[in-house]
């Protein structure tokens, strides 16, 4: 069976995980949007006579607001600074590879062949994608009979460029070992960050094992233990965390069904009338009209991004922009052995 390139970072902590099928959600289907725009617009920058790729997605396009085309600017901004003017190829044609070990073709976002330089435009989270990058590097090394590549991952709604650089060795012990793994008789299933995505999410053992687990773990406490003893135990809390992240996803796979339904025996479906919003390009004539304060205005505005402040004044932004309180957040990732 074949391993696509996009999995590799998922098969890196589950050698069992398996994409799933059907069509995409809205975020993925803007993913998808925003990448063949972005594509498209450092295409036309060239001036070609020659045509773009047309739009091959069995599904609709998403329609891009002000937000995503500033997203997708950024990342074009950020691609073309890096390619310090040289040509950045985007068609889909010229942009897939053979990814070696895997059985499977590649498909980069941009490719400049003469400094081997890939690039992949990322929507949403940053996320890891250092396999998928080594995929697509031993692919172009071995096309060209090269011996080191650097990947350029362009996180465009973070404002945020990673770079990747491997030697062929590198690319090929990474690859190679997923491969391996995945192709072992004897592997077993990891609960991780991808669970979501996987085809056996709803089947998977591990994850099956975990819930029940915690299960268990409630029972106990039904009996007349006190939750402060898992709170006390480290492997119990993992335990009980592990557990309890399944049974919040089956939680709202199930409330999900239980809306479409209409509601079930004990939950019913209640309706709200949409959110009201306020047109903010109709905004500042209206202000202007009314003889409004600009900074009672203000005032009832969500906090502004720093990111969008700067890119409207640059560097003069720093003179404003504040950073809050650090965030700590608490990631799934694999168990020492």
């Amino acid at each position: 069976m074949s391993l696509r390139c996009s999995a590799l970072p998922k098969l890196a902590v589950c050698s069992s995980f398996e994409g799933k099928r059907g069509p995409a959600g809205p975020a993925a289907l803007r993913g998808t949007t925003v990448d063949y725009e972005w594509r498209k617009a450092i295409f036309e920058m060239v001036g070609s006579d020659e045509e773009f790729d047309a739009w091959d997605n069995s599904e609709a396009p998403s329609e891009l607001n002000a937000d995503d085309l500033a997203s997708m600017q950024w990342g074009i901004n950020a691609a073309t600074d890096i390619a310090g003017g040289a040509l950045i190829e985007t068609r889909a044609s010229k942009l897939k590879v053979d990814i070696p070990h895997t059985g499977s073709t590649g498909e980069m976002d941009g490719l400049i062949e003469g400094k081997r330089i890939t690039f992949d435009l990322k929507t949403g989270m940053i996320r890891n994608y250092r396999e998928q990058m080594a995929g697509y590097a031993l692919g172009m090394m071995a096309r060209t009979f090269t011996d080191d590549w650097t990947c350029y991952l362009i996180f465009c709604d973070q404002q945020e460029v990673v770079r990747h650089e491997f030697t062929h060795d590198e690319a090929f012990d990474i690859v190679k070992n997923i491969a391996a793994a995945y192709h072992t008789d004897e592997k077993q299933p990891t609960p991780n960050e991808y669970c979501g995505w996987c085809q056996h999410a709803n089947t998977c053992d591990a994850r099956l094992i975990a819930a029940n687990k915690t299960f268990g773990q409630t029972a106990r406490l039904i009996a007349g233990e006190d939750f402060d003893e898992i709170l006390g135990d480290e492997e119990a809390l993992a335990e009980f965390l592990d557990g309890a992240s399944v049974i919040g996803d089956y939680q709202a796979q199930g409330k999900t069904r239980a809306k479409e339904i209409g509601g079930i025996n004990g939950w019913k479906t209640v309706k709200f009338k949409g959110r009201e919003f306020v047109d903010k390009k109709a905004l500042p004539g209206f202000i202007k009209k009314n003889g409004l304060d600009l900074a009672d205005v203000l005032g009832y505005c969500a906090a502004l991004p720093a990111n969008k402040l700067r890119e409207l004044a640059g560097e003069k932004a720093d003179e404003i922009i504040s950073r809050g309180k650090e965030v700590i957040q608490l990631r799934k990732t694999k168990k020492d052995k």
